[in-house]
């Protein structure tokens, strides 16, 4: 005879107040449940059914029509005979069984039926609550684990689905076939497609790499992408974020097989998105593989007349390379409309694992040269309107290492006009000569709507993680920055010095110190306390140093520096003749 038998009839009023007990959110759940059944209990194990029923509730925010459950308590484990919950004509049907014991194991299997994904938004990650905007989806799972490892296979079909990854794509059918194991999730099928374009293969998502395999895109039929790939980088470190060549394994070998078809940009971007974001044609054949700080192989790209929606200047381009254990030749040229060709040669070796520390110490070759570069003329997702005219050109050659550059050739910049500088300039000009391990500034003309400021410097970047900049004004430059502690600038402001007898220390020079592979960088101010100023002299201190803030917010303190005004000459008056009466 049993120990223990009893009938169970029970009801939870509030489903929010329920999983308040929990931790739950209770706006999140509402609605009451009714639970119906029997209990025995025998040798300390507990048995017996339970029958679970709901109506009109709300389940993570969505809405449920009803929710009808049987479960079965045996000695170790709980069945679970049959859970289905509807929504109109959407439902979800589960089947499994939980062990109460020993490691929790469990098995069971799921089928689902959705009409619109984005009903059941607020029960979706909130990464994936963002990106799927829409569509119909039916669902086929099995699989078993305990409290420590997962396994298990699905089968997914996918209607008119729409997300935004991070720009819309137009609405596409799926189908993903697949099983997971613990570190690996490996999809036999993996086939999206719209009625312009499609992409199939198969692929693997490890803990410790990426593989994609018979890798076929088409485009309005037609052959545009086939290849293979491998990647050994950990997405889930990426997730958690990580770099990308953090989150690269070392121990692994890299292997990229890819040809991309010459495409029509416009037609590409239509079959994607809906409508033609870009035009031009782009090709590419590549093949690298081996280890990360080894790599062999030989890449090409080709890319016409490049532009963007409501961005007429177009890019031509063409680069070739090569790798030879490790060691990356590039021959690479570029073309903005009304500018001359610029070309760049470079060479170096390639770390991307265990000895990538060696990168910036290993030889450099790079030859740069672009004769005339218009600025108004480069494309806005490279200027981003910052120039209203201008023309830039230079040849600059770099050796040695990229740590201890060697670099020779000038950089000239003339007639150049800008909106929305760091220093409010609207306009610029000069030269920097390269003289191997400094560089001079001959002179560089600064205008604002203020003032016009003329400067010459030198450049120390014997070092790249201590470069050395010192600037002297050819005309005075004074402190207007208060004398209040500043822990960090967030820039600096050029304003004509006001005319006064308020005493403003002149500046000799301004010395700017810092890593080109870093942000933190400090700008020192020598300030002359006998020379001339104006107004009165302050006796302060001759040296101020601030820091640059990194991010810095818009109410962040700005380090202030005067000029003198610009001249403003009054229009001659020419006196009238007098009139000549007769």
């Amino acid at each position: 005879r049993p120990d223990f038998r009893g009938d169970i009839s029970a009801s939870i009023g509030n489903l929010g107040d329920f999983a308040s007990l929990f931790g739950a959110d209770p706006g999140d759940f509402a609605g009451e449940i009714a639970i119906d059944g029997t209990m025995n209990a025998r040798d300390r194990k507990i048995g017996g059914h339970l029958a679970v029923n709901g109506a009109a509730l709300k389940i993570f925010k969505t809405s449920i029509d009803t929710l009808s459950a049987k479960l079965n308590l045996k000695a170790t484990e709980i069945e679970v005979e049959r859970v289905e919950l509807k929504r109109q004509s959407d439902f979800a049907h589960a089947q499994g069984t939980v062990d109460t014991v020993t490691d929790h194991h469990y098995a069971g299997t799921l089928s689902a039926a959705l009409a619109n994904i984005a009903d059941y938004a607020q029960a979706l990650p909130a990464s994936w609550r963002d990106a799927l905007r829409e569509g119909a989806i039916t669902l086929d799972w099995s699989g078993n684990g305990n409290a420590n490892s997962h396994s298990g296979a699905f089968h997914i079909n996918g209607r008119g689905i729409r997300v935004t990854l991070p720009n819309e794509l137009a609405p596409f059918d799926a189908q993903l076939d697949g099983a997971y194991s613990p570190g690996n999730l490996f999809f036999r099928q993996l086939h999206l497609a719209n009625e312009h374009a499609s992409l199939t293969g198969f692929a693997t998502v490890a803990f410790k790499y990426l593989q994609l395999q018979a890798l076929a895109f088409n485009l309005n039929g037609k052959p545009t992408l086939r290849g293979n790939f491998f990647l050994p980088l950990s997405l889930s470190k990426i997730f958690q974020g990580s770099s990308l060549l953090d989150a690269l394994d070392a121990e692994q070998k890299l292997d990229l097989d890819l040809a991309v078809e010459p495409t029509d940009l416009a037609e590409l971007s239509a079959a994607l998105t809906g409508h033609a974001a870009m035009s031009g044609t782009f090709g590419a054949r590549l093949s690298i593989f081996g280890g990360l700080d080894a790599l062999q192989g030989w890449s090409e790209v080709h890319l016409r007349d490049f532009a963007v929606a409501n961005d007429p200047p177009r890019l031509s381009s063409d680069a070739q390379t090569r790798f030879v254990s490790g060691m990356m030749t590039t021959k690479a040229g570029f073309l903005f409309r009304a500018s001359d060709p610029i070309s760049l040669d470079l060479s170096s070796q390639i770390y991307l694992g265990q000895e990538r520390s060696r990168a910036a110490l290993e030889p450099i070759s790079a030859n740069i040269d672009f004769p005339a570069i218009f600025l108004v003329q480069l494309p806005r997702y490279l200027s981003h309107d910052f120039f209203r005219d201008g023309i830039l050109s230079g040849k600059v050659l770099i050796s040695e290492t990229l740590r201890h550059p060697k670099i020779s050739g000038d950089l000239q910049l003339i007639n150049g006009k800008f909106t929305g500088t760091p220093l409010d300039a609207t306009a610029a000009s000069g030269r920097l000569v390269f003289n191997g391990k400094t560089a001079s500034l001959d002179f560089a003309n600064i205008s604002t709507h203020d003032v016009d400021l003329s400067v010459r410097g030198e450049i120390d970047f014997s070092d790249l993680e201590a470069v050395a900049i010192k600037v002297s004004g050819i005309q005075p430059i004074v402190d207007l920055t208060p004398r209040a502690e500043m822990d960090c600038i967030a820039g600096i402001n050029l304003m004509s010095a006001p005319q006064t007898e308020v005493a403003f220390p002149m500046i000799d020079r301004l010395d700017f110190s810092g890593s080109a592979f870093r942000s933190d960088w400090t700008v020192t101010l020598r300030e002359n306390i006998n020379g001339r100023s104006f107004g009165a002299l302050d006796k302060s201190d001759a040296t101020r140093t601030f820091q640059f803030c990194r991010g810095a917010q818009p109410d962040e303190e700005m380090l202030v520096l005067g000029c003198e005004p610009r001249p403003h000459f009054s229009p001659i008056v020419r006196p009238q003749k007098p009139a000549k009466h007769r």
